[in-house]
């Protein structure tokens, strides 16, 4: 009875893999299971490089505008002047979008003036469309745009340092007529004021009657204007 039924079992299943032969169902192999993506991490792209004060030097024309917004330590700038005034600059440089500024005389051996004593920079506006400086000494198509800055430095330095309210000076308020050194010095500020004043001009209202005088031109909005 055994032996009959386990003929007549295998015979079945010989009849059934034949069957799925033929009709090209049968498979040696399991179906393959459909590809799993594993989780990952995601690699975000490089940052593109910042240029350095150095490289900013060097970027043409087009490309002043991506590297404005801060201060640029450029040209012979020497350290050594008082750090106050310089993170002064470097706020007021990140509040000034609009143009690339660019420090470029700090600190001179030897200098009698407050250059010698640290206490004094020298820095340039750089158009972010030509890339070219705005001139920065006795000239009056200029003056508003540096005088704008010297206001955001002047906010600064009120903002950070109150301490030193007597002692900011621009050097666009320096009197003189055209040709005297020092007047109209647009790139200048210092921290000289306890001891020597702004004679061609205030924070609180721009170029004095005088000084407008002797540049009609130079467009002068003091600050409580």
């Amino acid at each position: 009875m055994y032996t009959s039924s386990s003929s007549h079992s295998q015979l079945v299943v010989t009849a059934i893999l034949l069957s799925f032969a033929f009709s090209g169902c049968a498979s040696t192999q399991a179906p393959t299971p459909a590809a799993t993506t594993l989780p990952h991490a995601v690699t975000a792209p490089a940052e593109l490089p910042v240029a350095s004060h150095a490289q900013a030097q060097d970027l043409p024309a087009k490309e002043v505008a991506a590297v404005g917004g801060s201060l640029h330590v450029v040209g012979n700038f020497r350290p050594g002047v008082d750090p106050r005034l310089m993170h002064i600059l470097e706020v007021a440089a990140e509040q000034t979008p609009e143009y690339r500024v660019e420090a470029f005389s700090g600190y001179r051996a030897g200098d009698k003036r407050f250059h010698g004593k640290g206490m004094a920079a020298d820095f340039r506006l750089v158009n972010p469309a030509t890339g070219k400086d705005l001139p920065n000494y006795q000239d009056a198509s200029s003056f508003r745009a540096y005088e704008k800055f010297a206001q955001t430095v002047r906010r600064v330095q009120m903002e950070l340092y109150p301490e030193l309210a007597k002692q900011l000076r621009w050097g666009g308020y320096f009197s003189g007529k055209l040709g005297k050194y020092g007047a109209m010095d647009l790139m200048h500020v210092d921290l000289g004021g306890a001891k020597v004043g702004m004679g061609g001009g205030s924070w609180e209202n721009g170029l004095t009657k005088s000084q407008r005088g002797i540049f009609p031109s130079a467009v002068s909005v003091g600050m409580v204007q």
